[in-house]
């Protein structure tokens, strides 16, 4: 049966290699952004609850006619509403002591036969915990931003990168698929273009103009609608446009600072609005939207309040507790993971894109 460390096998390791849990190099996880950053959460949200959407009221006001007269207003607030569908995700990771190789020496432990099977050594389970948790936290993005319940391989007519698992995306449709689907329909969303995303092959598409992220961020913040600067407003963008855009600093300004990018984290903020580098968006662009000779629309940003895009949710605590347990009858470990997830753009005039 297939294992989640099958791959362990194939490092080659003698005597005098790893011989404990502290000798090996676990990889960085990958850049991936507090959720509350990008994101208002919403919690207590099951299924099928409605959001309403209250107006404003319009112009008011003409000069009084007199003699006891009225300017009536009738004019209805205007309402509307979207609809929490939140979808269930889990998944299970099962362990046998069986499955570790031998040569794995860290993570044996020295015990009687009878009791090997219950005795999987704790770093192991602590580090297959810790790669759920931030597996976790990376699904939780990818369902809230690029799942599309109309998705499809390439082979197929598609988007998704060949090979994948389709259900991978297929739970909800997340914040850029209610992007585009806008675009073709109602386009209330501002969306600016990024004329590399059309060229005709991968490098192409990379090789930016010099000022082409600073043209991105003018465009999104001068269509920004001034009611939604209450709204915790934040610019989000891949690397690949902060690059361009560092680069265009440099160019007008000499060397950029480089504390104004730590820990993955920018410090940078344009015309007062800050910059959030998706890294995690190249990422996963590049690993799910790979349509062989061209990535789908690798260059992306967006200017919108957290609130506005919020992630619903039954609660978040889902998101980060996991169940670890031992069953006696296949004598395996088990990792459980579940959560809810929904995400909305609430109000479209709130936001502005560039892809």
């Amino acid at each position: 049966m297939a294992s989640i460390i099958d791959q362990f096998s194939t490092l080659t390791l003698n005597t005098q290699e790893a011989t404990q849990d502290s000798d090996l190099i676990k990889v960085n996880p990958y850049l991936t952004p507090d959720i509350t950053r990008i994101h208002g959460v919403q919690t207590g949200v099951i299924m099928d609850k409605f959001i309403p959407i209250l107006g404003q009221i319009e112009d008011i006001g003409l000069i009084d006619p007199g003699s006891c007269g009225t300017n009536s207003f009738t004019t209805a607030i205007p309402v509307s509403e979207k609809t929490w569908a939140p979808k269930l995700i889990s998944a299970r990771i099962p362990l046998c002591v069986d499955d570790i190789p031998a040569k794995l020496k860290f993570w044996i432990d020295q015990q009687k036969a009878l009791g090997r099977w219950e005795n999987i050594s704790n770093p192991l389970k602590q580090f297959i915990y810790d790669r759920a948790v931030e597996a976790v936290k990376r699904a939780v993005i990818r369902v809230a931003e690029f799942a599309d319940t109309d998705a499809t391989l390439v082979s197929g007519g598609g988007d998704i990168t060949n090979g994948l698992t389709i259900g991978l995306f297929t739970m909800i449709d997340g914040i850029w698929k209610q992007i585009f689907d806008d675009a073709s329909g109602s386009q209330l969303i501002y969306r600016h273009t990024i004329d590399e995303n059309s060229a005709a092959s991968k490098a192409a598409q990379l090789t930016l103009a010099s000022d082409t992220a600073y043209n991105t961020f003018v465009a999104l913040v001068e269509n920004f609608a001034p009611e939604a600067q209450n709204d915790i407003p934040v610019l989000q963008c891949t690397k690949t446009l902060w690059d361009n855009w560092v680069k265009y600093i440099e160019s007008k300004a000499g060397a950029y600072r480089i504390e104004l990018l730590q820990d993955g984290t920018t410090k940078e903020t344009f015309r007062g609005y800050p910059i959030i580098v998706r890294s995690d968006w190249d990422r996963m662009i590049k690993r799910y939207h790979d349509k062989t000779s061209t990535y789908l629309l690798p260059h992306r940003a967006n200017l919108s309040g957290i609130n506005n895009v919020p992630i619903g949710t039954s609660d978040t605590e889902s998101f980060s507790s996991i169940d670890s347990f031992y069953d006696k009858t296949d004598k395996k470990y088990y990792t459980d993971l579940a959560f809810r997830v929904d995400c909305k753009i609430l109000q479209e005039s709130n936001i502005c894109v560039a892809y």
